[in-house]
């Protein structure tokens, strides 16, 4: 119902009697005298307890409510508001009005702050309760208005996804207890405020908002409207500079007085030009350069080639670190004028630990080799690393130096994509990853293969963080001494869709707690094949146990982790035409160039049509045809 009724339709999921319920949650269960789970009121003044076994009959059981109160009239407006107080606080003001020729009343008014997806261990939780504020009565007459000012502060899981934090507030009858009906509602999401310009929220005003801008530029009438998802509101309020109700070429100067242009930063190891990075002949010669010269809203491409974080000799402390809101690509050829020209399965970017030149398969001559490869402190989940491979990492020494050899995160919510994180070792924990400090890395199609760890997890280890993602992932042949050959996480919550985990060991073996091993937080595990797998230890969502018919999984020279390793499906993998294709993350980069940052992203590690429909076999996923498959490679028949 959220979805085919955007614009009138609103909910507030409240828990009790488990883990995410708190004090208000029982007291709106009280006030409504709920007995049971699930129950809805709408308008708190419909009930509709209890639950039909098919989805259909609980939609059309919840539609006939909803058509029932979308006929009662309303004489009331709420128009909900922010002002920015902080990094993570706002000041919310709820302007609420009875229209002229309506009734004066008193009215309650309510204002929450929801997550959308939230909590994320079960797929169909939206508009999770978070917190409220404190409720206010006010007595407005007809013709008039009144406003009732709140201050949100957003704990850290809202702000690492806070495309997904909505402020509701509502107009009630001021009852003690239920029923009482609800006059009005207004839903605020993010970004909470939007400044002149900046239609995204992002903090810039780049190429992104102008094409929206263009959008948005038709006349008084605003006809045809402009692209979903944004509404005639949304242009008004950030590209109408002269406040005269429409978006013209009047406005088109007030837009470039504030727009910043997005700049690219070019790096390729073979240029011979002034290493400026102002192009591809120009290109840096260095990644160093590049990421000391960006700034956020920045991109930085890199052509085919490897790149180690300093020369041959240089400090094992050397490290590429991760520059906020900038964007890093590869597998360029060094001609490209767009993402979409590249071809990545040919021309392969390689961030390296090996400062010397010299490391040979199964980890021998790596004792020169950097402790982390990548690290990042701190960053956005807009700061984006794409289309590299990170390999080489040595995190063998003391302290912080002994894990994280690939990439080292503390506190940042990074997002990987399209990468290959393969042949890194740690003598302690994280071969590939360690996350810690409330960090919540991203990673979407990106393999994990072959790196070591000398305690727990062999390819992914966190430690008190916040939420570890990965969508449309391969981790195979990881290997760590204690647990967790593939993932270990400690007081950290993990969503895996659309996954494959296979051979991954650790001291028990290869069982689904090789491929597994949690150790306190939240866990959802859906549409993945994951070897061992009984369910028993954790539970899941269409978790198969099947093996997944990969290529080659240790290539031709029988060691995991280097460049021959084919971890594509075979014919007739369990894998195809199986995974979620909801929990396909959306291509925020526009990675095909196509100028729709909403849709699922498109293409698979290798550049290659993410939803393929293999003819031979029988779509068994979630969503419209095609399907998408599970893994970092999508079947190409």
């Amino acid at each position: 119902m959220l979805q085919n009724y955007p614009d009138t339709f609103t909910l507030v999921q409240y828990h009790v009697g488990d883990a995410y319920a708190v004090t208000w949650c029982y007291t709106r269960a009280t006030f409504y005298g709920v007995t049971g789970t699930p129950d809805a009121w709408f308008d708190g003044a419909l009930n509709r307890p209890g639950a039909y076994a098919t989805v259909p009959q609980q939609y059309n059981y919840y539609l006939g409510a909803y058509n029932t109160r979308m006929g009662v009239p309303t004489d009331v407006t709420i128009n909900l508001s922010a002002v920015q107080i902080s990094s993570n606080t706002f000041e919310m003001t709820a302007h609420v009005c009875v229209e002229a020729g309506g009734a004066g009343k008193t009215m309650r008014i309510y204002m929450v702050q929801v997550l959308d997806h939230w909590p994320a261990d079960l797929g169909y939780h939206r508009n999770g309760f978070k917190q409220a504020a404190t409720t206010q009565d006010i007595t407005v007459a007809a013709g008039e208005c009144g406003d009732v000012v709140r201050t949100f502060t957003l704990d850290a899981g809202s702000m690492a996804a806070n495309q997904d934090v909505k402020i509701i507030a509502w107009a009630q009858v001021p009852n003690g207890s239920a029923p009482a009906d609800v006059y009005q509602t207004a839903v605020k999401g993010w970004p909470l405020v939007r400044n002149p310009g900046d239609v995204d929220g992002n903090g810039v005003v780049n190429n992104a908002d102008y094409a929206v801008f263009a959008d948005c530029m038709a006349g008084p009438a605003l006809d045809p409207e402009p692209t979903s998802p944004w509404t005639v509101d949304d242009c008004l309020a950030v590209f109408d500079f002269d406040d005269d109700g429409d978006v013209d070429l009047i406005d088109y100067g007030g837009l470039q007085g504030v727009m910043t242009i997005d700049r690219v930063w070019y790096v390729d190891a073979a240029a011979t030009g002034a290493n400026n990075g102002k192009s591809w002949t120009s290109a840096f010669t260095d990644l160093q350069d590049a990421l000391a010269t960006a700034d956020a809203g920045d991109q930085i491409w890199i052509a085919a080639g490897t790149y180690a974080p300093a020369g041959s000799g240089g400090s094992r402390t050397a490290t590429f670190t991760l520059v906020n809101g900038v964007d890093i690509h590869g597998g360029f050829d060094g001609t490209e004028n767009s993402l979409a020209d590249r071809d990545l399965a040919a021309n392969e970017t390689v961030l390296t630990g090996d400062l010397n030149s010299n490391d040979q398969p199964g980890f021998v001559n790596i004792s020169d080799n950097a402790y982390h490869v990548v690290t990042s402190s701190y960053v956005s989940e807009g700061t984006i690393v794409e289309g590299v491979t990170i390999a080489g990492g040595n995190a063998n020494g003391t302290g912080d130096n002994d894990r994280g050899s690939a990439i080292f995160n503390a506190g940042g919510s990074p997002t990987f994509i399209n990468c290959r994180v393969r042949g890194n070792k740690a003598s302690g924990n994280g071969g590939g990853m360690h996350n810690r400090d409330g960090g919540s890395p991203t990673f979407v199609n990106t393999v994990f293969s072959g790196n070591q760890a000398g305690n727990n997890g062999g390819a992914i280890q966190s430690y008190l963080g916040n939420t570890v993602t990965l969508a449309n992932c391969t981790l195979s042949e990881n290997t760590a001494t204690a647990s967790g050959g593939g993932i270990f996480g400690n007081q950290t919550d993990h969503v895996v869709a659309n996954c494959v985990l296979w051979g991954n060991t650790d001291s028990g073996g290869t069982d689904e707690t090789a491929q597994l091993h949690f150790s306190g937080g939240v866990y959802a595990i859906s549409y993945s094949c994951m070897q061992g797998w009984t369910g028993g230890a954790y539970a899941g969502t269409a978790v198969s146990g099947s093996n997944p018919l990969l290529v080659d999984a240790d290539g031709a020279d029988n060691v995991a982790g280097t460049a021959d390793d084919d971890l594509h499906l075979s014919a007739g993998s369990p894998c195809i035409d199986s995974a979620d294709n909801t929990a396909v993350p959306a291509d925020e980069s526009d990675l095909n160039d196509n100028a729709n940052t909403t849709e699922p992203l498109p293409i698979d590690i290798e550049g290659n049509a993410r939803f393929t429909d293999d003819p031979s076999t029988a779509d068994s996923g979630v969503g419209t045809p095609p399907i998408v498959d599970r893994g970092a490679y999508e079947f190409q028949p």
